[in-house]
């Protein structure tokens, strides 16, 4: 079983990133070449693999992505990105919350 997948993602780079996913065990690894993934932080372009996005793979293999998201059934890397979508929902919600306070203040304000 080959437990290695590469896809070309075209970004904002002249040149695709290479976007790399290696399961071995439980775990599974996720690899970019944009900036953010050779800084070895948040990289949307692993994130919407994960998610199940085919959107700009220029490698031909976009019938790969549901065997990544196979992958991602039980690891750890699961668990980590249910928990950035709670904060994800969480700040959304705070940012809702926010905007009805500041609302209401300036009705306030002006009676």
């Amino acid at each position: 079983m080959n437990n290695r997948i590469t896809f070309l993602i075209q970004g904002s780079s002249d040149e695709p990133y290479k976007v790399k996913f290696h399961r071995e065990s439980d775990e599974l690894r996720a690899f970019c070449t944009c900036r953010a993934g050779e800084n070895r932080t948040y990289c949307k372009h692993r994130l919407n693999l994960l998610a199940g996005s085919e959107q700009n793979i220029v490698s031909g293999n976009a019938s790969e992505v549901a065997v990544v998201q196979e992958w991602l059934s039980g690891t750890p890397l699961e668990a980590a990105i249910a928990e950035y979508n709670n904060a994800e929902a969480n700040v959304e919600a705070a940012k809702n919350a926010l905007t009805a306070v500041k609302r209401k203040l300036a009705r306030v304000m002006h009676n």
